[in-house]
């Protein structure tokens, strides 16, 4: 299935970032449910240790075929938004049958990758490290305008939202410009309207979301079109809020320099 490799790698992203994603930015001066959110937002983006798990079962069909695809995620990060920050993602996507694991590492101005037998090591400054988690990851606010609804429990713990799918069709289509080779490729990313539902701890910390959206896409590369439309959930849960997060590493010696990480982008872009 051509251009398939592509197709998976757009996916990962998009799902990553919306469902890590913060659902909301600018306060309102009176107490109500956005209110509520983005003072659990605000708290938990405060968080210098993050351990994070999401769980994802979508059906993509493309091509005339259907697959069934899964994803397990397990991403600790230490001393966010640090000059010292450290990152730890295992990543397990399911494709039809197939397990394909994934590590991932972020240590001393290096990005590592651990997959399907290569073990790379990529040189990126702290701040293209960012950039890459709130492309990926969502780490960041996405605008009010895109709350279409929202409800809040009695006990104010648990909050039903509606996100508009127009406003983060073009949040995507942004963000998947910047990953591709705009002179040769091009992607357009339909999204339907996000049903989200968020609890908060005892604390007032986001610990669990869940999601559930349709996506559409159609992707030019080359001059060779592919299209396809997915079913998504996603179910994220933040893990041991407020604690202090150990990360371990591997033997780095062990993984080949393959120069920087913009080297990287520009090879996913042209293969």
């Amino acid at each position: 299935m051509k251009h398939l490799k592509k197709v998976l790698c757009a996916m990962t992203a998009i799902v990553m970032a919306l469902s890590f994603a913060a659902c909301g930015e600018e306060e309102s001066s009176e107490q109500d449910p956005v209110d509520i959110y983005l003072a659990a937002a605000e708290k938990t983006e405060a968080l210098g240790d993050l351990d994070m798990t999401m769980d994802m079962t979508s059906t993509m069909d493309i091509e005339g075929e259907s697959m069934d695809i899964t994803y397990a995620i397990d991403a600790k990060i230490k001393d966010y938004n640090t000059d010292t920050m450290q990152l730890q993602m295992a990543m397990d996507m399911g494709l039809s049958g197939t397990e394909i694991p994934m590590n991932v590492y972020y240590n001393e101005g290096h990005y590592y990758i651990d997959a399907m037998g290569q073990k790379m090591s990529y040189s990126m400054d702290l701040q293209e490290m960012m950039t890459q988690m709130e492309n990926q990851m969502g780490m960041g606010s996405y605008p009010e305008e895109s709350i279409q609804s929202i409800e809040v429990s009695e006990d104010n713990k648990t909050l039903t939202l509606v996100i508009d799918g127009a406003v983060m069709s073009d949040f995507v289509n942004q963000m998947m410009a910047t990953s591709l080779n705009t002179t040769t490729d091009t992607a357009d990313f339909t999204i339907g309207d996000i049903d989200c539902v968020i609890t908060l701890n005892d604390d007032g910390y986001i610990e669990t979301q869940t999601m559930d959206f349709t996506m559409n896409m159609n992707l030019d590369v080359e001059g060779s079109s592919t299209s396809f439309s997915m079913s998504i959930h996603a179910d994220s849960t933040y893990n041991n809020i407020g604690q202090e997060v150990t990360i371990e590493f591997p033997d780095f010696s062990e993984y080949t320099d393959m120069g920087s990480f913009s080297d990287l982008t520009a090879q996913a872009t042209q293969e």
